[in-house]
């Protein structure tokens, strides 16, 4: 038996499943993880039968889970497209030729349907140990993050069916993208509010937050597997907007009489797609409105505040006519994300 040792010397891996469950380990993608674990637990029935005795008995096995598991990714322009796949499936539209400009893809959050999203085959070794295999995982929600200071961040909440294998032997070849992650000074959050020109809001930090409304725990279950089915929608899809900024007096004001806001939020890499197209994510909400409990603290040093916004619905550049909470579109050199 040897120790597991540094948590550097661990890896994760992931490719996309061209059916659900469906284990794929041939062209395995290497993502840079700051930090999560996935994990498998084999859950216990509990025995409480009146048997004469005191002696606690033996439980049975009961439900596989695989996460809910909570993973930070740096943002890395060219795997970005993988992680929007995961979580919309099938996008929406694309534009571009690969040739003279780059690929720009637009997913919307969904409002039809029972799911959504594809799913990956996950191996994660945890320092020297050899890895986990993980079929059927599906992410459930993210949120994408920004300070001042360091590198912009995605945490993803990923669901599995089966811990498939735990003895996979360790790839000899982890390559990582080279790409530069995009840090806070690619960003950019404008605010529209109704009535109102356009402008752009500095912020100390911001974060966005998707949720697809599956069930807290990602996992459905039912008679006949102790394994998970595919996630369904439990409500409503939600996105919310969260930033601090300093304090401004208007935005009490516009709480209190619940005024509309469109949010357009640009993160633009230094790294280049094509020519001289960089590689970029863009999230657009086009209604959302601020939370009541808006307010300013009449604190003794420089006065900040946090602003929480609530997507509504509204049409979007690419949703038409329809009503969307949130629009997401990614620029790289993917032709195209294909669903199943």
């Amino acid at each position: 038996m040897t120790n597991t040792g540094l948590g550097q010397d661990g890896y994760i891996q992931f490719q996309k499943e061209t059916a659900y469950d469906t284990a794929t380990v041939d062209s395995l993608t290497s993502l840079p993880l700051t930090e999560g674990t996935l994990l498998s637990v084999q859950q216990q029935i509990e025995k409480l039968n009146i048997i004469n005795s005191r002696i606690k008995q033996t439980p049975q096995e009961g439900r596989v889970t695989v996460g809910p598991a909570d993973l930070t990714f740096p943002m890395v322009p060219d795997l970005i497209g993988n992680f929007m796949n995961l979580v919309f499936g099938l996008e929406d539209a694309v534009a571009g030729d690969g040739e003279t400009t780059a690929y720009t893809h637009t997913f919307l959050m969904p409002i039809t349907g029972s799911t959504d999203g594809i799913s990956w085959t996950m191996r994660q070794a945890i320092g020297g140990d050899l890895a986990d295999q993980y079929n059927g995982v599906k992410m459930t929600k993210f949120i994408l993050k920004s300070d001042s200071e360091g590198y912009m961040q995605i945490v993803a909440t990923l669901v599995g069916v089966g811990h498939d294998d735990n003895d996979v032997d360790r790839d000899a070849a982890i390559t990582i993208s080279s790409k530069k992650f995009m840090t806070f000074c690619d960003g950019k959050v404008e605010i529209t509010p109704s009535g109102v020109a356009k402008f752009e809001q500095k912020v100390n930090s911001f974060e966005i937050e998707f949720n697809w409304g599956f069930a807290e725990d990602g996992a459905s279950f039912k008679v006949g597997s102790d394994e998970a089915q595919a996630p369904i929608f439990g409500t409503i899809p939600n996105v919310m907007f969260r930033c601090e900024i300093d304090a401004e007096r208007r935005f009490e004001d516009w709480a209190e009489e619940i005024k509309q806001f469109k949010i357009d939020v640009t993160l633009t890499s230094e790294e280049i797609a094509l020519g001289a197209i960089p590689y970029s994510f863009d999230v657009e909400i086009p209604v959302a409105i601020l939370s009541p409990e808006t307010n300013r603290e009449n604190a003794v040093d420089n006065n900040v505040m946090s602003l929480e916004m609530t997507a509504l619905g509204g049409t979007s550049t690419g949703s038409g006519a329809t009503s969307v909470p949130a629009e997401v579109r990614v620029s790289d050199m993917t032709a195209t994300y294909t669903g199943y």
